[in-house]
């Protein structure tokens, strides 16, 4: 409130000689400790500025106050000026910026004479005088403003002067404090702004109890609840921490209180009662005095990124495209079953093929190709019991696992059913078709123990005796097999025979950059021509080959002639050359002699040994990363981890692990558009991959679509079907020296894709 006023000017001079009055100092301590209250108490600054005036005119009857505020380098404002209209004291304000006000001075009071330029128009506003003390900042700058009396009549102002300074000081006072209150707010607000768009809770919580300072309104987000419902216990937190997670997350919090850190992961019942994995991370702060005053955490929603890790640990064990087991999971039962064949029934395989698959696939499409997987996987499962399991393992070769058999007779009555299921008329893509499938069955009894690869292999063997037989037919492994059969089996049982310098040739298949269309690598691998039997692909090679000694030596093999090659490429293309790229598989990465074997390799080519990428799959990743990938790398070598996905590898190990690139496996690539879990898997691992400073690569991509999703979602390489089929040396080195390659139909964001079919 204002001032009383003083009593006038001649009595009160007597009065203070007297000693009936305060004094001019006992005056201004008193206004100062009222305009220190007004400012604790959170007061405007204009407010505060304001009273000052009043002050300062009740000491002086008929003078009236102002204060005009400077921002930084700008002119000066009105601040405060409780007894002048507004207009008045902007045009005030204007009179002060102009120069010879006497705002400028060096500081001493200035009495203003209204003959000066800037004021000639005072007398129409009712002012004939002025007199005007600068407001200092702590530097000494003239920054904060002036501080004003003005007279309505043409007397001088010299009673009032020796508190203008004084006045001043204050103003100082409040302008400065507001300043400084101002930044905090400001910082407030911008550190309030920050945490509530963050996409994770932020929440301070007491070090005794349970009720939390603070809780982010992110948190409604993520569990259904508001920030004000948690804070008022209602419910409490620890009450929607899942009832199988609660022992254990409370003897967690209760070891944090000696280690001042928090760290789990949990789930938390949602309001619509869903489950919410979450990261809780906290740290224990220190109050004034050193001790613990509370926690400071941030909780982070971690259920995609679960759901997602289920999935990848889904697919390690089932087939993406019809839901069955693969062949991980199928040969994890039959090694159960194997063991403990029980009293009188062992365990039987059936190996299942469609006859004709391939034709079909090729000119009807994948499309239509995966509607007849699926559709056999279910007729298939419907002639089966609940106890067997059927399993796909890539291609159209589905497997069958009858756990208790007991014979050769009944394992061929299931086949027989199964022959029926397939047999029945067939609809793809609207049109009548027919199909049917062979099988080869071995049985396990107890006087012959067998390991379970060599079952299967067996029902292999059965199943290529059906398929020369002419097909849509069943035959049952016997030892007595025919010829051809024999013939198959040849190198499994004389692996030594299987010389890949001469019955094997390396096919090269185009790895391009999605950005570009630019070739990056050709993925090499062997093609096996035995003399008397039919090329084998690269997995039947393996698998047909056998022996580890047989796999290791093509293995060798091949890594020399993928080296020799990139030096004939590098010889016709120059420095636009493409790399090449070789899969080892645990037996061949895992052998003492591989790092001089590479070293030899890329010594003998004389290229650099940046050209070459080693492949090596999740599960070999997992057992040799820390010991023998950092060799590989210290010769330069790029390492790959090939096929990821397939497996439950965790994903945080993308992180550690000393590795330059990762490829997705095919089965999550082919779930791009028709299944929103692996579009997730792929976003999410192509994230944490980048991340993790790898280069994404993406096999089995076999449309436009799914190109074009791989490259928005970040990946950079990409192989498939649609990519390019596997080339001779040749036919490779003919697309280098080609002007414009013929195109394979991927369009990137830039270029088509330039790789042509091999022949």
């Amino acid at each position: 409130m204002p001032m009383e006023s003083d009593p006038p000017r001649e009595q009160q001079d007597g009065a203070e000689r007297r000693g009936m009055v305060p004094a001019a100092g006992e005056a201004i301590a008193s206004l100062q400790v009222r305009l220190l209250e007004m400012i604790a108490a959170g007061n405007p600054l204009d407010t505060i500025l304001a009273e000052l005036c009043r002050a300062l005119e009740a000491r002086e009857p008929g003078a009236v106050g102002a204060v005009f505020c400077r921002d930084a380098d700008g002119p000066l404002r009105v601040g405060a000026a409780p007894s002048l209209p507004p207009v008045v004291a902007a045009a005030l304000a204007d009179a002060l910026n102009q120069p010879g006000s006497g705002a400028d001075s060096d500081g001493n009071v200035v009495s203003v004479d209204p003959c000066r330029t800037a004021w000639r128009d005072l007398a129409a506003h009712g002012l004939h005088a002025c007199a005007t003390a600068p407001i200092r900042g702590r530097a000494g700058e003239l920054a904060l403003g002036v501080f004003a009396l003005f007279r309505r009549a043409p007397v001088p102002l010299a009673a009032p002067m020796g508190l203008l300074p004084h006045a001043a000081e204050l103003a100082r006072l409040a302008i400065e404090h507001d300043r400084v209150d101002g930044s905090l707010r400001d910082a407030e607000t911008r550190y309030r702004t920050l945490v509530e768009q963050l996409p994770a809770i932020i929440y301070i919580e007491h070090l005794v109890g349970d009720t939390d300072l603070y809780l982010s309104p992110q948190v409604a987000a993520m569990l259904g609840y508001s920030a004000a419902e948690l804070l008022a216990g209602d419910p409490a937190w620890k009450d929607l921490v899942h009832p199988d997670d609660q022992a254990w997350v409370e003897a967690a919090v209760r070891r944090s209180d000696a280690t001042g850190a928090f760290d789990e992961s949990y789930r938390m019942i949602a309001r619509d009662g869903s489950i919410v994995w979450i990261r809780n991370q906290a740290i224990l702060v220190e109050g004034e005095r050193g001790l613990p005053a509370y926690w400071h955490g941030v909780v982070i929603d971690l259920t995609e990124r679960k759901q997602t890790e289920d999935w990848l640990a889904y697919l390690a064990h089932h087939d993406a495209l019809t839901g069955l087991p693969n062949r991980t999971l199928y040969m994890e039962r039959l090694l159960a079953a194997t063991q403990d064949p029980g009293a009188g029934d062992g365990p039987a395989v059936l190996f299942i093929d469609l006859d004709g698959f391939k034709n079909l696939n090729d000119s009807l499409g994948h499309d239509a190709g995966d509607q007849v997987l699926i559709e056999a996987a279910a007729r298939l499962g419907s002639a089966l019991d609940d106890a067997d399991t059927l399993a796909r393992f890539g291609g159209d070769e589905f497997v069958v696992l009858l756990e208790r058999v007991s014979g050769a007779d009944a394992a061929a009555q299931v086949a027989d059913r199964l022959l029926a299921a397939l047999g029945e008329p067939w609809s793809v893509n609207g049109c009548a078709a027919r199909m049917s499938g062979s099988i080869g069955v071995a049985v396990m009894d107890g006087a012959r123990p067998i390991e379970p690869e060599d079952l299967l292999r067996e029902a292999d063997i059965a199943l290529y005796e059906a398929k020369m037989a002419g097909r849509a037919t069943r035959i049952v492994y016997s030892p007595t097999r025919s010829a051809p059969a024999a013939a198959r089996e040849r190198s499994p049982r004389d692996p030594h025979q299987a010389m890949p310098e001469q019955e094997a040739v390396v096919r090269y298949r185009p790895e391009i950059e999605l950005a570009t269309g630019r070739i990056v690598r050709l993925d090499a691998s062997a093609l096996w021509h035995p003399a008397d039997d039919g090329p084998l692909p690269p997995a039947n090679f393996v698998r047909t080959a056998g022996a580890p000694e047989a796999e290791q030596r093509t293995g060798a093999w091949v890594l020399r002639q993928a080296c020799r090659q990139a030096r004939a490429w590098r010889d016709l293309a120059g420095g636009h050359a493409p790399g090449a790229s070789v899969r080892l598989s645990a037996h061949e990465f895992c052998r003492s002699s591989l790092v001089d074997e590479i070293a030899r390799a890329v010594a003998e080519a004389d290229i650099d040994p940046a050209v070459l990428e080693v492949r090596i799959s999740e599960s070999t990743a997992a057992i040799v990363a820390r010991e023998i990938v950092p060799q590989v790398r210290a010769l330069g070598v790029r390492i790959a981890i090939d096929d990821f996905g397939k497996r439950d590898v965790p994903l945080a190990g993308l992180h550690d692990g000393p590795f330059d690139a990762l490829w997705l496996d095919p089965a999550i690539v082919g779930g791009l558009g028709r299944d929103r879990r692996s579009t997730t898997a792929v976003r999410i691992i192509t994230t944490l991959g980048r991340d993790a400073g790898l280069t994404i690569g993406a096999k089995g991509v076999s449309t436009q679509d799914q190109a074009d999703a791989l490259r928005q979602m970040g990946v950079e390489l990409a192989q498939g079907e649609a990519i390019g089929h596997p080339l001779r040396a040749g036919a490779v080195a003919a697309l280098l020296v080609s002007e414009s390659p013929p195109q394979a139909g991927i369009a990137t964001a830039h270029a088509p894709c330039g790789v042509a079919a091999a022949s």
